[in-house]
């Protein structure tokens, strides 16, 4: 069936879209997509001599992660896929959405790989990152209380008083998170 719309969503997620997906009202020459915008893991390249003509190519390129190397000087280990803060002395430690930890506010990403006592390891800060369990798709996760924890949006009203609602990212699959840290909001 031919599409008049197509969302962003289509691209990044993998979905094919060929020239007879389209509703295709002009005659010759016209233009088939008003408008693409390039971002969000969307590239366009195109065959014409000007840029968006001739043959466009649509790519997903989902690979939009900052990915920055951090000292937990501390003697813990740090889990792959565990969600982290900043401390004041600039390295970082597990964060918790409770309160009296004060980490809530200095979210910044996600651990792509465990990181020993005292060492340095990588935390990815923006982008899809792959290696989650048992995430539900399309679900929003928001900061949890325990260290390093993430919870579904079905489970905020867990938290109490005192604690804080931070938004960390949308589930595109069972294993993948689109990081998006958010603001942290005071639960009164």
């Amino acid at each position: 069936m031919a599409k008049n719309q197509i969302r962003s969503e289509q691209f990044r997620d993998g979905e094919a879209v060929k020239r007879a997906d389209l509703v295709v009202a002009g005659a010759a020459g016209t233009n088939v997509i008003a408008k693409v915008l390039q971002g969000l893991g969307i590239l366009l390249s195109s065959s014409g001599v000007d840029a968006g003509t001739g043959d466009v190519t649509i790519t997903n390129s989902a690979v939009f992660e900052s990915l920055q190397n951090f000292d937990i000087g501390g003697p813990v280990t740090i889990a792959a896929r565990a969600a982290v803060a900043s401390r004041s002395t600039g390295r970082i430690t597990r964060a918790s959405a409770a309160a009296v930890s004060g980490l809530s506010h200095r979210m910044i990403g996600f651990t792509t790989a465990a990181i020993v006592d005292s060492a340095t390891g990588p935390v990815q800060t923006s982008g899809i990152l792959d290696g989650f369990s048992s995430l539900t798709a399309t679900k929003r996760y928001f900061l949890d209380t325990g260290l390093g924890a993430i919870i579904p949006e079905t489970s905020i009203g867990s938290l109490s008083g005192g604690q804080y609602v931070v938004p960390v990212g949308w589930a595109i699959s069972a294993t993948k998170l689109l990081i998006q840290i958010g603001e942290p909001i005071l639960i009164a």
